[in-house]
């Protein structure tokens, strides 16, 4: 028989949603806070971007300059800025929209009534979590919108690059709060009311959002990896004679031509890149995390500019780019974990819906 109760399904689960005083009370908050971000990333940008223009202008000046100007602000952090706020926003409005999705059915003894009716089973979770992902884009956008209106109001326009980079932006985002909005719906099939659903999803949260992360802090990085390379002492004491009996700490210097200086060096770098390894793995286990670092990553994608001082005194201003894919090719294990997590979780919530005893 062909399916035909996923649409309306769909639209009903939406059409409540837009009803619900809960929606519509976290919806405001999370625009209000996000407005106010916005508005504090903006003033950030606009400095940024007016303090660069005064190392432009001093760089095509008769003032010599010599190294690195400050990288060309982006567009990007203004949206960044709001990702961090977005973080326990976000999380707790997927939360906020799936917990009940399928309690409040059992609870009221309308879900055996429901599939009394002529629709597939499949179609109600599916129609289900259909109107709730579109209910739970509709803030989402409505941010991204209000984003660009006030750049546009002080005349900053993103170019075509940094377009994209907003729209990978509110991709990602949108992830993160589906991933969330899945750990709700599959606790909402397991438990038997909704508040147990809620609990469940918070502690889930909590798990991913505090725990996770502490698996990262100096302690349990020393258990793991081992604690960092001591500094040798024979450079140490190597100073210390250089600088005679009244050695003081200002006088303290190292021998960076030494072997052991070498050695020393090398085991600090390859203690560095084992400690970040450990760091990403982690991180992979951490929907936030993830979030954060796709953030960390795609603030750097931006443009920057290096002026070189010319062998007749004079300057000259080379315009450099970061590759934007470059850039975010460093992101693409987080994107693909926030995938699997986002799969995982809905897919767990139709297995578990399926095989559901209603009596």
């Amino acid at each position: 028989m062909e399916s035909c109760g996923l649409i309306p399904m769909a639209r009903k689960e939406f059409s409540d949603h837009l009803r619900s005083r809960n929606f519509l009370l976290i919806t405001a908050i999370l625009l209000l806070i996000c407005t106010v971000g916005l508005v504090g990333g903006i003033t950030d940008y606009q400095k940024s971007l007016n303090s660069y223009n005064e190392d432009l202008t001093a760089a095509g000046s008769d003032i010599e300059v010599q190294g690195f100007m400050p990288e060309r602000p982006s567009v990007l952090s203004v949206f960044t800025s709001v990702g961090s706020q977005l973080i326990i926003l976000g999380a707790i409005l997927g939360i906020a929209l799936g917990f009940d999705l399928i309690t409040k059915e059992k609870e009221s003894k309308s879900l055996k009534l429901l599939l009394s009716h002529p629709i597939y089973r499949d179609e109600v979770i599916n129609g289900k979590a259909l109107g709730s992902a579109a209910a739970l884009l509709l803030p989402l956008g409505a941010v991204l919108a209000i984003a660009l209106a006030l750049l546009l109001v002080i005349g900053i326009v993103p170019d075509l690059t940094e377009f994209v980079l907003v729209l990978a932006f509110g991709g990602v985002t949108a992830l993160m709060i589906l991933t969330y909005f899945g750990v709700a719906l599959l606790m909402s099939t397991i438990a038997g009311n909704s508040g147990t659903a809620l609990i469940y999803s918070i502690i889930v949260f909590v798990i991913f959002a505090v725990l996770v992360p502490v698996a990262m802090n100096d302690t349990v990085m020393s258990t793991v990896v081992g604690e960092p390379p001591e500094f040798p002492a024979q450079l140490i004491s190597r100073s210390q004679a250089s600088s005679g009996a009244e050695a003081s700490r200002s006088s303290f210097s190292i021998d960076t031509e030494s072997e052991v200086w070498q050695q020393y060096r090398e085991a600090i770098r390859e203690y560095g890149e084992r400690r970040s390894a450990v760091n990403d793995v982690v991180k992979l286990f951490s929907p936030s995390l993830n979030y954060e670092a796709i953030l960390g990553v795609s603030g750097g994608a931006s443009k920057s500019v290096t002026v070189t001082a010319g062998g007749g005194g004079g300057s000259f201003v080379g315009m450099t780019s970061m590759d934007p894919v470059s850039g975010a090719s460093g992101a693409v294990k987080n994107v693909v974990a926030l995938i699997a997590f986002t799969v995982t979780f809905f897919g767990l919530a139709y297995f578990r819906f399926m095989r559901l005893d209603i009596r």
